[in-house]
């Protein structure tokens, strides 16, 4: 034991410490940031790095290109629907919808004005069948008038002439024009 009344495992504890990894790598990122950001930054405007990355767009894009003949060939082979299948269907159907839909609403606007015009005729022809029904009611009365007439006329038997509307006496001459 030391003076102290300390241990001496108590002193060395404490005169040691352990280093903070994660602070020492705080310190570290923060101090190369900055170099690594220039750095990056220098490389991507270099021509050799715009030429890669072209060379690599040139090369995806080959691929691609090789890749879609490919699998439209394959599609053409086989009876499976490609994209371009399905998408011009659904247009069509999309086309025929809008087709259907159209005429439909014309169907319907014609429909409407076909109603619109038998209404109309059947109220004409109820003012045309009260128009004759009354010119019958006027005709029937006229024609008891007439008979009316007549029966009074009928007391009286001699003739009466069209223009003049007086009666005629009859005489041998006409009693035998008439009999011819």
């Amino acid at each position: 034991m030391t003076q102290d009344g300390n241990s001496p495992n108590k002193n060395e504890e404490e005169s040691v410490k352990m280093p903070d990894m994660v602070e020492f790598w705080k310190t570290m990122y923060f101090s190369t940031e900055d170099m690594w950001v220039n750095a990056i930054k220098e490389y991507l405007t270099t021509k050799s790095f715009v030429g890669m990355f072209n060379e690599i767009k040139d090369q995806y894009l080959s691929c691609y290109k090789i890749v879609n003949q490919n699998l439209d060939s394959y599609l053409e082979v086989n009876p499976i629907p490609s994209k371009k299948d399905i998408a011009r269907i659904a247009e069509l159907v999309i086309a025929l919808e809008d087709k259907i839909d159209n005429f439909d609403f014309q169907f319907s606007g014609n429909t409407a004005s076909m109603t619109k015009s038998l209404l109309k005729m059947a109220d004409f022809n109820a003012k045309q069948k009260e128009e004759i029904f009354s010119i019958k009611v006027q005709l029937d009365s006229l024609n008891d008038k007439l008979e009316m007439i007549l029966d009074q006329n009928a007391v009286d038997t001699s003739p009466v002439t069209r223009k003049t509307g007086k009666k005629i006496k009859k005489t041998a001459e006409t009693e035998y024009r008439e009999g011819e």
